[in-house]
């Protein structure tokens, strides 16, 4: 194993490890860039017949000496299957979607109104005046308000915006000493600047996980916006927000296939040089449908020999160009003299464009003029270059909707490109076509990086699907943005966005699953000990029952349907339980141990709530007896009924205590439970004193979230639709002052066994 790990790292980063001693190898740093680590750890893997489709966790490989463990402990691994993909074509869409506040937000919010040039000084001041605010406090928001008027002229932007912000930016990451708790919001309308800056921080938010960032656009900024940003604060689920005229829209990518009908262009102008992404889609098109290519790329054409060869053995008309596609002038004459020898010139694929994997620290001043300028500049060329009956399709990536780790800047480029183009609109003949990583093709040719994407979840595109997609893409050129993805890809990109601080009773995120992780014990949970039947606590169906919720939550839907409790878990006194939810992008999910236990499907629909009248309560059970020693119900997290009556053996209504100890994220959730189980609660009470036995929950066909709680003061109405000696189905609302803001479908208690005796004291209420 030493010998395949001291090969391959010679190999991936170009020194001969051999030439270090013994004890120095074990303990030489691995600490490179990620993609050079990531490439050695499943290059390795490759050779030692590891399971490249299997989950990894490279952050804890630092060392040589932890590489041997790490692959040693994998060798013997059981193998996983890689998921089946099925790549669909998406466009961004904006959907209705109001503030769910469910955390209380103390952050101290300071409104930066950027500048389209920043001097030294200012640099210099604000620097120091970050590092300042993140050593003194913790909690910090900060909104960034974009100015319309940044310059179109590239280099200028560079020199007179980007890089000082860049500056000040390294300065602080590589200064600051702690974590970077503070929230970030970027204010603006929509331009291409913001939209690169917004790529950005979605890239920065992933590699330092505990910043939170949100894009918020408006048609136009509001006057109070130190209250729309409040707002948002109380809600930790969005990326893109959009205020347009008033209503508030969460941005999302929806599949929208185009017709199977394939269009291939008449004379192709390629750019990106003969390799990679460009070669693969160019030599696709000759051997189907050939026709004149024009290819351009920055180096000479001795370096693209043989790739040009095998393209011109396919089909003559085939012409490589050294061309630098960021020099106006050279762009404006290649494709006059294109148009000459081809008058028929109908499309251009523009790959153009430099990606250098860095943190963003790494990167220096000169890597984000090659990355920026060699992806923007071209683009700008071409549109002012081509004729209007010529298509451009802009070839960007995933990364400009989701960032990613070491590609901030690429992400910038991309995100800038694509807002440009959307800005043409329809009849345009341009469109950007997001691509994902492609599979053994540019970086993924390398297999430790290819099989290091698979491991996350990630799905590869491989080049003859690519190109079917993009045959049916050459009849569309409208001014939009397309992304190509599978199915499951946007949850998985999607989860290194996600602001997880209010959801830490969750547990640890976990990529391949989509869901969380955790032990559950007495220690971490002290309210298990209210729901204890001797030596053995039972994990509250309702506090299941809120997990799912903030699954939902965090994955666009109100609502949950089919929630079962088929096993309880025990948890001993003195033991702990391991637990994990997982989840399918279908919505199905399961909490489980090493068997599953609760269960619920999300529902991404938003009905109408059943209607229904109770009669005058007639009786009311006294709250003295519902609670204490030989009660069913222990305390004193879940003892929260302060007063209960009955409406003639048709329903219940409730008020619960405002002031019950605080569980789970110790707001919205955590109160849910507390509120769910009093439902259950009500519901039980009333089949021990109609039918003398113990119920317990067994299920909920449907819960839907209507909205926030405006006030302390709540409530319950639970309506029986049914009830006997063996069951119990009800109806139920959670209500406020302003009435009811989530609702319980088809609530299910079964009954456990009969309870001769109780305490459970009800009297007639006089008229």
């Amino acid at each position: 194993l030493w010998g395949t790990v001291n090969k391959i790292i010679s190999q991936v980063t170009g020194y001969a490890i051999e030439d270090i001693s013994l004890e120095d190898k074990f303990q030489e740093d691995l600490g490179i860039d990620s993609i050079k680590k990531t490439e050695i750890i499943f290059s390795v893997l490759d050779e030692v017949k590891g399971d490249p489709n299997q989950a990894l966790d490279t952050s804890s490989v630092q060392q040589v000496q932890d590489l041997i463990s790490f692959v040693d402990g994998l060798q013997n691994s059981p193998t996983t299957e890689a998921r089946a993909v099925r790549f669909e074509r998406f466009v961004p869409t904006w959907q209705p979607s109001e503030i769910l506040p469910t955390r209380d937000s103390n952050r101290e919010v300071r409104i930066v109104h950027l500048r389209t040039t920043l001097e030294d000084a200012t640099t210099k001041t604000v620097t120091a005046q970050l590092l300042q605010d993140l050593r003194r406090a913790s909690g910090l928001a900060y909104a960034l308000v974009v100015p319309d008027d940044f310059s179109n002229d590239v280099p200028q932007l560079i020199r007179d915006f980007l890089t000082p912000s860049a500056n000040l930016i390294r300065s602080v990451l590589k200064r600051h000493a702690g974590t970077f708790d503070c929230s970030l919001f970027l204010v603006h309308t929509g331009t291409p600047v913001a939209a690169g800056i917004g790529a950005f921080f979605k890239s920065l938010k992933k590699e330092y996980p505990e910043l939170n960032f949100r894009s918020l656009q408006f048609d136009r900024l509001p006057g109070n916006l130190a209250e729309t940003l409040a707002a948002e604060l109380t809600d930790p689920v969005g990326t893109d927000i959009y205020y347009r005229e008033g209503t508030r829209l969460t941005r999302s990518l929806e599949a929208q296939p185009l017709t199977d009908t394939d269009s291939t262009p008449k004379g192709l102008l390629a750019i990106g040089g003969a390799k990679g992404i460009t070669y693969a889609l160019v030599e696709r098109l000759l051997r189907t449908s050939p026709c004149p290519v024009f290819i351009w790329g920055r180096s000479p054409e001795s370096a693209n020999e043989e790739n040009l060869q095998k393209l011109r053995s396919l089909h003559p008309a085939v012409e490589y160009h050294q061309v630098d596609a960021t020099d106006p002038s050279q762009c404006e004459a290649a494709i006059a003299d294109h148009y000459k020898k081809c008058p028929q010139l109908d499309s251009i694929y523009n790959g153009a464009g430099i990606e250098i994997s860095l943190r963003f620290a790494d990167k220096d001043n000169r890597t984000l003029f090659e990355e920026i300028a060699t992806k923007t500049i071209p683009l700008q060329n071409l549109l002012s270059c081509r004729k209007p009956s010529t298509s451009v399709y802009h070839f960007s990536s995933i990364v400009s909707e989701f960032g990613n780790k070491g590609q901030t800047l690429y992400a910038w480029a991309n995100a800038w490109s694509n807002a440009t183009i959307e800005r043409l609109g329809q009849g345009s003949r341009a469109c950007t076509l997001a691509w994902p990583p492609w599979d053994k093709v540019g970086m993924t040719a390398k297999q430790g990086i290819s099989n290091a994407l698979k491991s996350q979840g990630l799905a590869l595109l491989d080049p003859d699907t690519a190109f079917s997609l993009l045959k049916r893409e050459n009849e569309n050129s409208s001014g939009q943005t397309v992304f190509y993805c599978d199915s499951e890809d946007p949850a998985a990109y999607g989860l290194g966005l996600m602001d997880f601080s209010s959801f830490a009773f969750l547990g640890t995120p976990n990529v391949t699953t989509r869901g969380f992780a955790r032990a559950l014990n007495y220690q971490s949970d002290p309210y298990l000990a209210d729901h204890e039947i001797g030596e053995e606590a039972y994990l509250p169906g309702a506090v299941g029952l809120s997990g799912f919720l903030a699954h939902a939550r965090l994955n666009g839907a109100r609502a949950l349907k089919n929630v079962r409790f088929s096993q309880p878990i025990a948890i001993g006194r003195h033991g702990s339980v391991g637990m994990e939810w997982q989840g399918t992008p279908s919505g199905d999910w399961v909490l489980k141990t090493k068997r599953p236990h609760f269960s619920a499907e999300l529902d991404w629909t938003i009905a109408a709530t059943p209607a229904h009248k109770l009669a005058p309560a007639d009786r009311e059970m006294d709250p003295t007896s519902l609670y204490g020693s030989g009660a069913l119900f222990h305390g004193p997290t879940f003892q929260g009924i302060k007063q209960i009556k009955l409406h003639s053996n048709e329903g219940m209504s409730a008020k619960f205590s405002g002031e019950l100890p605080p569980i789970l994220d110790g707001a919205f959730y955590g109160k849910f439970a507390q509120w769910a189980d009093l439902i259950f609660q009500a519901a039980a009470l009333f089949g021990l004193s109609e039918h003398s036995g113990l119920y317990l929950p067994t299920g909920v066909r449907r819960v839907q979230w209507l909205r926030s709680p405006s006030s302390t003061q709540i409530g319950a109405r639970i309506y029986f639709l049914s009830h006997s000696t063996e069951s119990i189905s009800a109806d139920a609302t959670l209500e406020d002052e302003q009435g009811t803001f989530m609702s319980f479908e088809g609530v299910q208690l079964g009954r456990r066994e009969t309870v001769e005796k109780h305490q459970l004291k009800i009297r007639p209420i006089k008229k």
